[in-house]
């Protein structure tokens, strides 16, 4: 007899044995759902049919650690320091090498798919598009290489126009992220400004079509008149 005519030793309740599918080489796998909270853990092989979702058995695991193994664990780290405490991608060499090392590195589309339906809680078939669009994308690296950290520390944690220190600044793009997308990682397309001020100007100019000669009109504005 083949593989496929091969009938499971025992029966569970919650297999649906009439919902299969082929895989290469003449394996089945049998829709299955978790036995203690019945959510779908989609096509398994029987030797996987007895294991539980991941909530489950997270939750099963946390009982297993009683309190006083939290105890001899808390006593064994007291005087155990992290290998990364206080270190910064500015001030660790590894972690700059890994940053550039990932920036460069090429995904498959394939494992972004499955990333993403891990993120969401869904499978794999179930796959509709991102949910973030290439321009948030933009964006997300945009923090990861701490452009705007770099632009408040050469400009020495000043307002550029005010010229205040200890308030709250930001990195602001002279000409705008959408239409000068060449100069968006440029150190010297940013500017430290206050947040307040920030908020001011792109009540005035808007957003996304501003331009380094509006900063400056700003700038002169404020330091003739102290107000806008």
């Amino acid at each position: 007899m083949g593989r496929l005519k091969k009938i499971p030793k025992r029966v569970y309740n919650f297999i649906d044995y009439d919902d299969w599918i082929e895989k290469e080489g003449g394996r089945r796998l049998y829709k299955a759902s978790c036995k203690e909270c019945g959510s779908d853990r989609g096509y398994k092989r029987p030797n996987k049919f007895m294991q539980t979702c991941k909530k489950c058995s997270n939750a099963k695991n946390r009982l297993k650690i009683t309190k006083k193994h939290r105890e001899e664990h808390s006593k064994r780290m007291i005087n155990r320091i992290p290998w990364n405490k206080g270190q910064t991608k500015e001030t660790n060499d590894s972690l700059i090498k890994i940053s550039k090392a990932m920036s460069k590195r090429e995904v498959k589309l394939e494992t972004r798919i499955k990333s993403s339906c891990t993120q969401r809680g869904i499978q794999f078939n179930e796959f509709d598009d991102f949910t973030n669009n290439k321009n948030d994308k933009e964006r997300l690296k945009f923090k990861g290489y701490r452009l705007n950290h770099e632009c408040l520390q050469k400009a020495n944690f000043t307002c550029d126009i005010s010229g205040q220190k200890g308030i709250k600044l930001v990195a602001h793009h002279l000409n705008s992220w959408n239409l000068f997308p060449e100069q968006r990682f440029d150190l010297n397309n940013l500017v430290c400004m206050s947040e307040e001020l920030h908020k001011k100007f792109h009540s005035l100019y808007g957003y996304g079509n501003n331009t380094k000669d509006q900063y400056n009109e700003f700038k002169d504005k404020w330091r003739k008149n102290g107000n806008i």
